[in-house]
């Protein structure tokens, strides 16, 4: 009679080849899923890496959210791998293409803060150049808003200094005309570059000759 234990490690075998073997099928991610989760620590790596090597080239692509809603049924630890690799994906394409704010979100939400900044900065220097009325500063507005609805409380703090630079160019469109649009810049200017603003010292000369 075969002990238990190796009954279980050879139902867990053959179960979890048999879930590889759907791969290749269309449509049945879901499937493999349930039999692998059901094959204990061996399952769970297997689906992993099945989930890492998945095709997701953009946000709009179908299999993101089947990824991540799959994900959530791995350990933390593994789920952690899949998310990471997935949203690092998605925010080096959007880099290739020169969507920096594609690429600072999916690089916050892969917790990776030194390209997320890298990105960031790159999207402040387009608004700096173009100044308020050009495609940098709106591309900076969208930076700045992808930053706000990450679930990355370390990252968004770490760039709040975008939010408050496109605040201060959406006030000096307005400034000549109206005097609170004005007073507005000229608080934001105080805000970036008070000690809690955070904009980094490179960028001061620009605040100060706008303002």
């Amino acid at each position: 009679m075969v002990p238990a234990n190796d009954q279980k490690s050879l139902r867990d075998y053959f179960v979890s080849e048999y879930a590889l073997s759907l791969e290749t099928l269309r449509g049945t991610v879901q499937l493999s899923a349930d039999y692998l989760l059901s094959c204990g620590s061996r399952g769970e790596e297997i689906l992993t890496d099945i989930l890492c090597r998945m095709e997701t080239q953009s946000a709009a692509d179908p299999a993101v959210e089947k990824v991540f809603a799959l994900s959530k049924r791995l350990s933390p630890k593994h789920s952690e791998v899949v998310v990471r690799k997935i949203c690092t994906r998605l925010a080096s394409n959007c880099a290739a293409i020169g969507n920096s704010a594609g690429a600072t979100y999916w690089f916050t939400r892969a917790n990776d803060a030194e390209r997320a900044v890298a990105q960031a900065e790159a999207s402040l220097t387009s608004a700096e150049i173009g100044g308020c009325h050009s495609a940098g500063a709106e591309a900076l507005d969208r930076t700045a808003e992808a930053i706000s609805v990450c679930d990355n409380a370390q990252i968004q703090e770490k760039l709040d200094y975008l939010r408050m630079y496109s605040e201060l160019q959406a006030s000096l469109i307005n400034a000549d005309e109206e005097s609170s649009a004005a007073r507005d810049a000229a608080s934001s200017a105080s805000a970036l570059l008070g000690a809690n603003g955070g904009l980094p010292e490179a960028h001061w000369g620009v605040v100060v000759y706008d303002c």
